[in-house]
């Protein structure tokens, strides 16, 4: 039996941030050029790699998803440069390991709904992952602005439901963040 994608992410990602071992996920965006390419990453994220507007014909949602793409990535490394500098008992920390997790996660799913070409469920992966990309842009603004996290664990109910929908395992993650920082 293969390993979950939650024990995948925690053993490949939870204890690896710095800035040497972080790295930004998408390699063409599809807006520079016409392609767009992330890389198979960790046997966590499939290769996704295809000529955009060729694409947009066959998937009308494609282009949001690039769009919410490549600002879920820019939040994935952000997080993983600062996190060696947020002190271990800021709860800043744990929230951003598990927005973290959730955006792997998020990368993931739609490598693997990708290649299915049901633009319904696209869609869905879109919207929740707005949603996700909500959840993360207010913690990374909250935390630069120096505010208290509490407007960030008042959205918490909003994005419970994110780990349901991308198939990780919340308790499995806590478990593992609380040895980490217990």
């Amino acid at each position: 039996m293969g390993t979950d994608l939650t024990s995948l992410i925690i053993e490949k990602y939870l204890y690896l941030y710095d800035l040497k071992g972080c790295q930004k996920f998408i390699i063409n965006d599809g807006i520079t050029t016409d392609y767009f390419l992330v890389e198979e990453v960790n046997g966590i994220i499939n290769q996704l790699k295809f000529q955009v507007s060729r694409k947009k014909k066959e998937i009308l949602a494609i282009g949001k998803s690039i769009s919410i793409l490549k600002n879920l990535d820019y939040y994935q490394y952000f997080i993983c440069v600062n996190l060696p500098q947020i002190a271990d008992n800021n709860p800043y920390k744990l929230e951003f390991q598990k927005l973290r997790i959730l955006i792997i996660g998020a990368f993931s799913k739609l490598s693997k709904i990708i290649t299915l070409s049901q633009d319904n469920l696209v869609e869905k992966w879109n919207k929740t992952s707005e949603i996700l990309l909500g959840v993360v842009s207010n913690a990374v603004l909250s935390y630069r602005s120096n505010q208290s996290l509490k407007n960030v664990q008042e959205k918490k109910g909003q994005y419970l439901p994110l780990f349901e929908f991308l198939e990780l395992d919340i308790k499995k993650i806590e478990n593992a963040l609380d040895c980490i920082y217990m």
